[in-house]
């Protein structure tokens, strides 16, 4: 079993450094693709080892396939610039590496997603696990979904396997950086939306973000973190409704 890691970035030099030294131990090749920054993500990466490919920005599902393609390695190890690998799984993928015969019959394999958020590890609100597929053969699994939100899928007769240890993710440095993303993540996703005729009404404004805000605060929990878990829950109800708001607006034209 050989590994290549893919890692998307723009602009990520304050993520870059510790995300490769994450993932180094475990990865025969890692392979950076840059959309273009304007700041010293690709030369960081260059020092460390990485391969750098810089393209323009295709969207993140199709940035995300296109490094799983240009990969020298039949195995993918995927992680955003923004997630590290944790110990533990680090020496799980070094086990499956060294014994890859017990584990071979297996062609992706899924991990926890752990989020750190506002100076505390969030365990509630829908946070956590966040099971995710990061682990795969490419010819068994592919980046799917709708931008922004990309996933891993498994295609033809792939067997997954859950490991049950976490990707560490820092997701936001403050609520101002939670805000601009959550900005331009709803403009992606109004743009999605149009693209594929999806309606919204007016009362969906109302209670799309009200079922989010009640199910991540009170069915997932949220209300056991406190302070923390009241503004992520709210902040996931915002992003809702600038989703829906956006493509009313694009769509009905206020």
């Amino acid at each position: 079993m050989k590994i290549t890691t893919a890692i998307i970035t723009f602009n990520e030099e304050s993520n870059i450094k510790e995300c490769i030294e994450s993932v180094k131990n475990f990865s025969d090749e890692i392979l950076v693709v840059d959309s273009k920054s304007s700041d010293k993500t690709a030369n960081i990466a260059k020092e460390l080892g990485a391969k750098v490919i810089v393209r323009d920005w295709p969207g993140h599902v199709k940035q995300k396939q296109f490094a799983v393609d240009s990969a020298e390695n039949d195995w993918i190890f995927s992680i955003d610039a923004d997630e590290r690998v944790s110990k533990e799984l680090e020496s799980k993928i070094l086990e499956i590496k060294k014994n890859f015969d017990k584990w071979e019959r297996f062609k992706a394999f899924y991990v926890n997603r752990r989020n750190y958020y506002l100076n505390r590890w969030i365990k509630y609100g829908g946070w956590y696990p966040e099971k995710r597929i990061r682990f795969f053969h490419k010819k068994f699994a592919r980046w799917s979904g709708t931008d922004p939100h990309d996933k891993v899928v498994p295609i033809g007769n792939c067997e997954v396997f859950d490991l049950n240890l976490d990707i560490i993710h820092y997701p936001y440095k403050d609520v101002t950086h939670h805000f601009n993303t959550i900005n331009s993540y709803s403009t992606i996703a109004a743009e999605e939306n149009i693209k594929k005729g999806k309606k919204v009404y007016f009362p969906m404004l109302i209670y799309k973000p009200g079922f989010k805000f009640f199910r991540d605060y009170f069915l997932k929990k949220g209300f056991l973190m406190g302070k923390v878990g009241f503004i992520h829950a709210t902040m996931g109800a915002i992003s809702v409704f600038m989703k829906y708001l956006k493509t009313y607006e694009k769509s009905k034209k206020f």
